[in-house]
């Protein structure tokens, strides 16, 4: 996220004085910053998602994924669009609900053994 902020602070320091934000390169730099937020972004939920085990989308559909488009950037690398950051967001909040209904599982019933196992000491014991 610093990487963005830096870009984000180089692309509001050329704004124009002028006041008009379509002079000089200004609209290029704010694009290439949102790609860089998206590519940073998409990062983060491939970590995520190779950490949880959880597809990413397919490189194929066009729908969920986007390509930069800089010139000094020769592999180009794919950025999930809005459409994939949904998907893959829904997909993970499903494996992290799933992983947690699993602990509960199993923490319930560590609890409900041991308060049997302390109940029929108790009754032993008296």
């Amino acid at each position: 996220m610093a990487a963005c902020r830096k870009a984000e602070a180089k692309a509001l320091a050329n704004i124009p004085q002028n006041g008009d934000p379509t002079n000089g390169l200004w609209v290029q730099d704010v694009k290439k910053n949102d790609q860089w937020r998206r590519l940073i972004l998409t990062r983060f939920l491939r970590f995520q998602a190779d950490r949880l085990g959880v597809d990413l989308p397919s490189t194929t559909e066009q729908a969920m994924y986007g390509q930069v488009e800089w010139d000094d950037d020769e592999s180009q690398p794919y950025y999930l669009t809005d459409v994939g950051v949904q998907l893959t967001r829904d997909r993970i909040r499903a494996e992290k609900k799933h992983r947690r209904e699993v602990a509960a599982f199993w923490v319930t019933s560590v609890v409900g053994v041991l308060g049997a196992i302390t109940g029929m000491i108790s009754v032993w014991k008296s």
